[in-house]
């Protein structure tokens, strides 16, 4: 069948057009799933991470906790041998059969005595323990606080992660380029190397 030469360009203009959207839809179809996040527009910022578990076990500062630690351990220590001798001495006072009753009731209510006077004054220590290690606790913060708060403003962060944390939140990955754990560490022990209990439970 013969077509005039412009029938023929327009019905090859058809066919053009249709095998090019033919291709379009294939491409579509079976194209790199990887594109739609190749196409997306991400909002760059700045991020910072800090290793939350690693900072407690470098940074100098947190020593002091185990200091701490170590008074309540040498209290409880106090607490049971007190406790200990008053027991013996109790039963002493009760097993001996020389004493009268009146005696025996007398040097058993002065140990009682003593041993309540005691108690007072080891609860009494436990509480001001507990004080300090709460002191100790809000003047670590601060301090952290201000230091990530200096090396987030040095670097230009915009937003520090703590993937050490036991909260919900996780980090899967990150960077070493972004880690600022050692920054921090390093602006702890320059800003508090040693701290003074005694000065700080003033």
């Amino acid at each position: 069948m013969y077509y005039p030469k412009r029938q023929r360009n327009l019905i090859l203009c058809v066919f053009a057009i249709c095998a090019f959207i033919t291709t379009i839809i294939i491409v579509n179809c079976f194209s790199d799933e990887n594109s739609d996040i190749k196409q997306m527009k991400f909002d760059v910022t700045r991020i910072g991470v800090l290793d939350g578990e690693r900072l407690k076990a470098e940074a100098l500062c947190f020593k002091s906790h185990e200091k701490v630690a170590d008074m309540v351990s040498e209290l409880l220590v106090k607490i049971r041998q007190t406790s200990d001798s008053m027991k013996n001495s109790y039963d002493e006072v009760k097993k001996n059969k020389k004493l009268s009753r009146t005696k025996r009731n007398s040097e058993l209510a002065k140990i009682e005595a003593k041993w309540n006077t005691d108690s007072k004054k080891y609860n009494a220590e436990m509480q001001r323990i507990k004080n300090l290690d709460m002191k100790l606790t809000e003047f670590i913060q601060n301090k952290l606080n201000q230091a990530i708060d200096d090396v987030a403003r040095a670097a230009s962060l915009a937003i520090v992660i703590n993937k050490g944390s036991r909260e919900m939140i996780n980090v899967f990955y990150n960077s070493k380029n972004i880690d600022i754990t050692d920054l921090i560490v390093k602006k702890l022990d320059e800003s508090i190397p040693n701290i003074d209990l005694k000065e700080l439970e003033k």
